[in-house]
């Protein structure tokens, strides 16, 4: 499990994003730092998470406990990668793209407070979902709580520099 396909689909992540393979590359999503912060993510809800997931990922047939662990821990990693890309989202979302980009205009206003918004609101929810999910599959051994962001970044409704 040393890459992010291990535990999420580049499409998925995609999918959350509301962008396509030509805007999110797969070479982009391969960074490890992606599966590095994941991983950070995954073992502060539990040390015994990753292996746990291995055992059940692997299994042919599951209890109903061991899938709805196996679908959460899915759906919080899409959704984590997915929340690490939204600093960069207007960078690789152009807005139109002429000829094989070689014209591009990019958004002058935001049109992704809903994305941003949407994707961070369903990470605090999935990352709930998965620790009752992982504490259901391991008796009540999985840790309480989950950290959640309290704060995030905001762009403005209007330019700083030209008051509009």
């Amino acid at each position: 499990m040393n890459t992010l396909a291990a535990f999420t689909s580049y499409n998925a992540v995609r999918s959350a994003l509301g962008v396509s393979s030509s805007e999110l590359k797969d070479d982009v999503l391969d960074e490890r730092l992606f599966l590095f912060v994941l991983r950070k993510e995954l073992l502060a809800i539990s040390p015994n998470i990753i292996t746990d997931y291995k055992i059940v990922n692997a299994s042919r047939s599951k209890t109903v406990a061991e899938q709805a662990f196996h679908e959460m821990f899915y759906v919080f990693c899409t959704y984590s990668v997915a929340r690490h890309c939204l600093n960069s989202l207007p960078l690789f979302s152009p807005k139109t793209i002429i000829e094989d980009k070689s014209a591009l205009t990019r958004h002058s206003e935001s049109p992704f407070k809903t994305t941003i918004m949407a994707v961070t609101s369903m990470y605090a929810e999935v990352a709930l979902n998965l620790t009752d999910a992982y504490s259901v599959y391991t008796g009540g051994a999985a840790a309480a709580t989950v950290a959640l962001p309290f704060m995030r970044v905001v762009t403005p409704s209007y330019d700083p520099v030209t008051g509009e």
